[in-house]
């Protein structure tokens, strides 16, 4: 691999995770944000990263990852996905 291009994150889909399933699966976030009844995980990877946003369960009276989006450099993104599209639950 040539110097200064990274190996494609290797892609995962969290939809449904409770953030200690997130953590044991991807590690601590890069960063941690709370809107609310909203928490938004950011791990990045270099220029890629992958925001998860996790929304509260009222059924299972806890927080579960509700959508996920990968992203980086405009002309990169599909390599920052690692062949992913971003995901929501419906």
């Amino acid at each position: 691999m040539a110097s200064g291009q990274m190996a494609p994150i290797q892609p995962v889909r969290v939809i449904g995770w409770s953030p200690d399933q997130v953590r044991a699966r991807l590690g601590p976030p890069a960063n941690e944000e709370i809107h609310g009844s909203v928490r938004v995980w950011t791990y990045r990877a270099g220029e890629c990263g992958l925001r998860i946003t996790f929304y509260y369960d009222v059924i299972r009276s806890g927080f579960f990852a509700l959508s996920q989006q990968a992203f980086g450099p405009a002309d990169d993104k599909a390599a920052c996905a690692g062949g992913s599209q971003d995901t929501h639950a419906s």
